[in-house]
C-alpha cells in the first residue's frame, strides 16, 4: 500500500480532468497541506504514539518534546527502573502550587506554549515518556515527491478526496462539485474513524487538553 506524495498528486491532477491544473503546480501541493491540516489534530490509528521518551532538563519545569503532540494520553517518569505515572492538571493549577523553590520526583504534568510543564521540576535528568496524538510533519508544501507518510498511505483516499474538494472550491470556483468531493472525503473519515475505534479496544477515544 505505499503511496508518496508524487503519486498523489500526479493522481489528483489526472482525475480533476483539468489541462490547467498540473501535477506539479502549487495549488495541488497547497490542496493537500491544507487537507492536511484539516485532519492532523484529530485521532486516527496512524497519528497515535506511545513512549516517545526524552531526558527532562534537571530544575527546570518547562521541557521541549521533539514531537508536537495535539492529544496527550499519558505521561510517565522512569525513575530507577520503573514508571511512574504523572497525573494531568492544567496549567494554572500547577501555577497556583508552584512556588519555584523546590524539585523533587515530579508528579504533575500539563502542556502549554508548546512545552511540557513538570511539578515539582526534576531534580535529576529522568527519562519523559510520552503517549498520545501527535503531528506527523514529514509532508509540507517543501517536500520532495519521494515523501511519504501515514497521511499519503493510511488516509490517502480521504486526503485525495479532500484536496480536490479544496481545488474546486478555490481554484475552479465551483461549490457544487466541491461538496461532492468534501462529502466523499467524509464517508472516508468515517471509515477510518471506525477502525480507530475498533483498534482502541475499548471503543472509547479520549479527548483531547
Amino acid at each position: 500500500n505505499v503511496s508518496t506524495l508524487g503519486t498523489m498528486r500526479t493522481r489528483i491532477a489526472r482525475e480533476m480532468k483539468r489541462g490547467d491544473i498540473l501535477a506539479t503546480d502549487a495549488s495541488v501541493i497547497d490542496a493537500i497541506v491544507s487537507a492536511i491540516g484539516f485532519y492532523e489534530n484529530e485521532r486516527f490509528f496512524f497519528n497515535e504514539f506511545k513512549d516517545e521518551s526524552f531526558s527532562a532538563v534537571a530544575s527546570t519545569a518547562y521541557q521541549t518534546l521533539t514531537i508536537t503532540p495535539v492529544i496527550i494520553d499519558s505521561v510517565k517518569a522512569l525513575i530507577g527502573t520503573r514508571d511512574y505515572p504523572l497525573i494531568s492538571k492544567t496549567w494554572g493549577e500547577l501555577d497556583a502550587i508552584d512556588s519555584g523553590q523546590f524539585e523533587g520526583y515530579p508528579d504533575f504534568y500539563a502542556w502549554h506554549s508548546s512545552e511540557l510543564r513538570l511539578y515539582p521540576p526534576p531534580n535529576d535528568s529522568y527519562t519523559i515518556k510520552v503517549a498520545g496524538v501527535k503531528i506527523l510533519t514529514e509532508v509540507s508544501v517543501s517536500a520532495t515527491n519521494a515523501t511519504s507518510n501515514a497521511w499519503t498511505t493510511d488516509a490517502k483516499d480521504m486526503i485525495r478526496l479532500h484536496a480536490k474538494s479544496v481545488l474546486w472550491r478555490d481554484e475552479l470556483r465551483n461549490m457544487d462539485t466541491s461538496k461532492q468531493f468534501m462529502e466523499a472525503a467524509i464517508f472516508e473519515r468515517a471509515s477510518l474513524k471506525r477502525r480507530t475505534t475498533r483498534l482502541t479496544g475499548s471503543g472509547k477515544l479520549r479527548g483531547s487538553f
